[in-house]
Parts: C-alpha cells; sequence; structure tokens
C-alpha cells in the first residue's frame, strides 16, 4: 500500500517540493528526483572553474593537519580523531608518485580502450587520461565505499534536472583534450560526448544498465546535451560518475584505433608509456580544468602483482602506495607494513560461484542452495580477513546504504540460505536426486592474483563437506574473459565457475542489470532452465527499484530484491574482504577509495612530503 500511495503522488505537487528543498540545501541538497538520494555536491551552474580549484584547495587546508593513523587496530574509512590533528603541513608541488595497478590483482591491460574490453586492468587506467561527466568525492570525511556524494568532473555543475526522464548536462569552458597529436589541444565539445555515447551503447560490454534506461542524447548547443530517458531512473547521476561506462573518448583516436595502445583524453595525467610486466606512466596535466592541479609531476603504477615484491618495495619506498587487500592484517601488514599509513574499507568487489543453466544440476535452486548452506563463509574470513571485519555479501556487494548482511536481524528468514549447515546441505541434495554429492571443475583465470586464488581454494575445501568434490581450472584471461565470464561455456566444463565478477559497483541497479539481467551484454551465467530470464516476479522488482524515486522507498526495495534473492541463489556470493590501502607517511592528502577512479579522485589533490 505504501510503495502504491507513493506512486499516485501529484507530480507537480512533488517537483514543487523538490524544487523548495532545492532552494533551501543549495548545491548539497540529497535530490529527490531522479538522482534519488545522491549527495550532490560541488559547483552550480554559475560558478567558475576558479571557484571549484578554490573549494578543492579549502578541501585540502581543512586536512591538511590530520595525522596519519597508525593505531593497532583497523579504523574504518579513514577517519581521525581531533588528537590525531595535531600537525600543519604545507603543500607541496612535483614528484613522482609510485604505486601498484590493482594490487595483487596487477597486470598488463590487455587494451586502453575502455569500452571495448571490460576488463578492470583497462578501466582503472582510464581514469588517469580520459573524463567522465561526473565523478564521486573522496577526502577524510568520505566513507571508502560511498558512491554516492558526487561532483562534476568533465561537466561545469551538476546535472539540471528537468523532470525524472530529462537530465541537461553543460561541459566546462575550459576542458580541453590533451595538447599533443591528434587532439592538439582543442576543446571538448558536447559532439565528443554525443559519439562516446553512441559508441559505448554499441560496442561496451558494460552498456546493459545504460541502454535500458537512456533513450538517447540529445545536442543542444556546441557545450550542451539533453540525455532523455526511457523511463524515470533513480540512479542516472551516479552511472554518470561510473568508471565503467560513458568515459569521452575523442574520435581522432577512435578512427586511427590508437585508443587501443595510446590513449588521449582531458583527464589530469597524459599518457607517456606502457612497458608490458613493469609499469605504465603518465605525466601531470599542465591544462587540466583545474588550475594549479594536479600537484605531483609524474604517475607511475607498477604492474607487479607478487605480494613479497610489493612488501617489500612498500618497506623500502620503492613504492609510495599499493592497494593490499588480500594481505593478512596481523600477520603481514601490523609487522612488515607497520610504520605505513593505512585506509581500510568495505569489500566493494562482488563475486563468488556461477553457473551454465543448460548444464545439470545448476537449474536446481536446492543444488545451489545446498552449495551456499555449505560453504564456511566465516571460517574462510578467519583466514582471508584479519581485520575482524564480518563482510558477508548477497546479491549485490557493499553498496551503502542500499546493501543488507544476513547477519542483521533484519535480513529475515531467508538468511538461513547463506548460513552454513552442512546437514541442510546434504538433505537438499539429497531431495535434487544426488545423495552421493557432486563432481565439479570450477573454471576460473589466475589473472586476480593469489588473494583470490586462496578464496576460492577455501571455498572449494569448505563445499566438499557437504559433497561437492571440486578442483580449479585455471582459463588464459583473455580467453576467459570473452566467453565463460559473459556466460558462454566450453561444452565439456561441469557449468560452474568462481571469480570476482564486478569491481566498481555504483549501485544495485548496475549489478542487477549487468550481472544478472538476460538484456546484459555479459550476464554471468550460461542461459538454461532455471535461469533468471524465467523468473518474472524478480524482473518486476528490478524494474520497480529503478524508477523509484523516493529515496527511503528505493533502499526498502533492494534490501527486499536481496532478501528474494537469497532463497534464488542466481549466483552464489562468496564472502567479502575488506579494502586495505598502504601508503608511506610522506603521501599527504591521501584517501583513497573503492572502485576504478583513483586517478581523477585523488591522486591529482595528494602530494609528496620530503
Amino acid at each position: 500500500k505504501k510503495l502504491q500511495m507513493r506512486k499516485k503522488k501529484n507530480w507537480e505537487h512533488f517537483l514543487h517540493k523538490r524544487l523548495t528543498r532545492r532552494k533551501m540545501l543549495g548545491a548539497s541538497a540529497k535530490v529527490g528526483v531522479g538522482a534519488a538520494g545522491l549527495a550532490l555536491v560541488g559547483c552550480g551552474p554559475n560558478d567558475t572553474d576558479q571557484k571549484q580549484t578554490t573549494r578543492k584547495i579549502n578541501q585540502i587546508a581543512k586536512t591538511e593537519s590530520e595525522e596519519t593513523h597508525r593505531a593497532e587496530k583497523p579504523k574504518l574509512n579513514g577517519r581521525k580523531s581531533e588528537e590525531e590533528s595535531t600537525k600543519l603541513k604545507i603543500i607541496k608541488r612535483g614528484g613522482t608518485m609510485r604505486q601498484t595497478l590493482a594490487g595483487l590483482s596487477s597486470g598488463n591491460p590487455p587494451t586502453f580502450d575502455p569500452f571495448s574490453n571490460l576488463t578492470y586492468l583497462a578501466q582503472i587506467p582510464g581514469s588517469y587520461h580520459f573524463s567522465r561527466l561526473l565523478r564521486t568525492t573522496t577526502g577524510a570525511e568520505i566513507d571508502y565505499d560511498d558512491f554516492a556524494t558526487l561532483e562534476p568532473d568533465a561537466a561545469s555543475s551538476l546535472p539540471e534536472i528537468v523532470d525524472p526522464q530529462t537530465y541537461i548536462y553543460t561541459l566546462r569552458k575550459n576542458l580541453k583534450f590533451h595538447d599533443i597529436a591528434p587532439t592538439n589541444g582543442r576543446s571538448v565539445q558536447a559532439s565528443d560526448v554525443a559519439a562516446s555515447e553512441s559508441r559505448f551503447r554499441e560496442v561496451s560490454p558494460n552498456r546493459g544498465s545504460w541502454i535500458t534506461a537512456v533513450d538517447n542524447l540529445q545536442i543542444i548547443n556546441e557545450s550542451t546535451f539533453r540525455l532523455n530517458l526511457s523511463i524515470p531512473f533513480a540512479p542516472m547521476a551516479g552511472l554518470t560518475a561510473s568508471p565503467e561506462h560513458l568515459w569521452i573518448i575523442p574520435q581522432e583516436i577512435v578512427d586511427d584505433n590508437s585508443v587501443e595502445s595510446r590513449p588521449i583524453g582531458s583527464g589530469p595525467w597524459i599518457f607517456d608509456e606502457f612497458i608490458p610486466d613493469v609499469e605504465i606512466r603518465w605525466r601531470r596535466n599542465p591544462d587540466w580544468y583545474l588550475q594549479g592541479f594536479p600537484l605531483m609531476d609524474e604517475c607511475i603504477i607498477s604492474l607487479v602483482s607478487d605480494p613479497s615484491t610489493i612488501i617489500s618495495n612498500l618497506s623500502a619506498g620503492e613504492l609510495d602506495a599499493s592497494i593490499i587487500s588480500g594481505l593478512p592484517w596481523r600477520d603481514v601488514i601490523q609487522t612488515s607494513l607497520a610504520d605505513l599509513q593505512h585506509r581500510v574499507g568495505g569489500d566493494n568487489v562482488f563475486g563468488g560461484i556461477y553457473f551454465d543453466y543448460g548444464k545439470k544440476p545448476w537449474g536446481d535452486v536446492r543444488v545451489r542452495q545446498a552449495l551456499s548452506m555449505a560453504m564456511d563463509r566465516d571460517g574462510i574470513l578467519d583466514v582471508t580477513d584479519q581485520t575482524g571485519q564480518r563482510l558477508w555479501q548477497t546479491a549485490i556487494p557493499t553498496i551503502r546504504p542500499y546493501s543488507i548482511s544476513p547477519l542483521d536481524d533484519e535480513f529475515g528468514p531467508n538468511a538461513k540460505y547463506f548460513k552454513r549447515d552442512v546437514q541442510a546441505a546434504i538433505q537438499l541434495l539429497d531431495a535434487a536426486g544426488y545423495p552421493e554429492g557432486i563432481e565439479l571443475r570450477a573454471i576460473t583465470s589466475p589473472v586476480y592474483g593469489p588473494a583470490f586464488g586462496q578464496r576460492m581454494e577455501l571455498v572449494l575445501s569448505t563445499i566438499a563437506d557437504a559433497g561437492f568434490r571440486g578442483e580449479i581450472e585455471n582459463v588464459e584471461y583473455a580467453s576467459y574473459i570473452t566467453t565463460i565470464y559473459s556466460g558462454s561455456f566450453p561444452n565439456d566444463a561441469s557449468g560452474i565457475a568462481m571469480a570476482p565478477l564486478k569491481g566498481n559497483s555504483y549501485d544495485p541497479d548496475d549489478v542487477y542489470f549487468t550481472n544478472y539481467h538476460p538484456l546484459s551484454a555479459r550476464h554471468n551465467w550460461g542461459a538454461g532452465p532455471g535461469d533468471p530470464s524465467g523468473d518474472h516476479a524478480l524482473l518486476s522488482l528490478w524494474n520497480e527499484q529503478r524508477m523509484e524515486q523516493d529515496f527511503e522507498t528505493r533502499v526498502e526495495l533492494n534490501k527486499e530484491i536481496q532478501r528474494v534473492m537469497a532463497e534464488s541463489m542466481y549466483i552464489v556470493p562468496w564472502p567479502g574482504q575488506s579494502s586495505i590501502w598502504a601508503g608511506n607517511p610522506n603521501i599527504q592528502n591521501f584517501f583513497p577509495r573503492a572502485g576504478y577512479g583513483n586517478g581523477v579522485e585523488y591522486l591529482p589533490f595528494a602530494w609528496l612530503d620530503d
């Protein structure tokens, strides 16, 4: 009844309330229409780029006096107490930042074109040289996994939300492509965004959420365009901030195919060199739209993934920073890396076990439930995550405030499908016709590194107690990501795979319409009896939550979806793992965050002390 009443709201009255609220709260208000629940911050439509530069400097000044956190217990989200805020630090320019691409999961990008390949190895570098319309905000008071607080990137301001199906964006006046051939420092125009959007919706495997909501992009003038939506779409603003979606890529490098190997954009860093198995180098873009930033001269991204090498390089100062998720907190970090500053957060990398429904027995929900109930999530966390956080993923990863833990009372009775009950799992297998258990080969790729490899081995060892006898089958990454990962299992496979599936989840809708939905260009399952395409009630819930404009109602809808999907287990989630960044003490304004956007979200505003 509550949902029905909300849908019957008079639109004019709702719009009047929103406009009144915006006048009262200003640019930092939580918008209730179209961008439901997003805390949009930054410049207003009439603010200049200099004002945003000043705001960035003021943000830095606010956190300059905060001491680096080195407590015995991990402090979540990089927050610091007043007692730690004692030392004033001076902003310094110049120097070279050295960090890894993705910690223990680092590797060679197969391409620098973020549209032609969905791999994180291509998406993360994109944040250095390309721009997107909006970006997420980072800082001392911003949670590590907060994807709702946005500010302008290529856009000069937040979008003008005319109505729930019309978003107008205006580009910055001083937004330029890098001053090298073939773009030669020319201005970025609306036609560049239109060309990028057209190519994104045509070729990107990540386009699922976008193309099912965005009808078309209409150019208004050389700097302004309109996104016309096919439905009222609550996550729209957040999707224009996602590093897995709309990058602005000049057509010149698409036409000559240099986008694959020598990217040029309008981002804060200019691509210099890629040395396979060694590093990627960028230099500072002197013409970036925020005057005076980036503060450092150069970024060098190491492609090493060996844990011992990363540890020794951080200890010796040969690396300034790295994400070190997967390393034991007590046994390694607090001993070998105790003198570094750390930022600890939740797990934004969604993953687990997925299936080819064309192969028995995976279309039987009882088998999937048994597999989940046989998994010892707490036991796995005891080995892999010594921070003390108990991160149990559901059908979505940690996306605040939408995610809900099966350990919480509010999850309800379907939490039982996550909690270990080996005897109940055996009974489910028996009822499904497999009293002797099931033999399986779980396909994955070694590219994800030793930490994920350990998690997979632990999953297999625990589900064996209920009769799931399995082994890992490693497949070369380029082949894996274009076949099994997208649901195309080979004929001789056992119909099961296991891997991290999404590492930059901005909104629950992006997970549903990327990893699960039958219309997705890359859903993580093979079609067959029992696949999600026949679950019309769930498909309806997915559509309902994305169109719901009331923030609180949308949060509750997504919690209910997680409860419903706990029973179906279309993908069986493994336990999460705390995200941990380590940085040497000389890095100031060090606030890395979840997702793929570090190149533009924190690196331009960090500096190196002597």
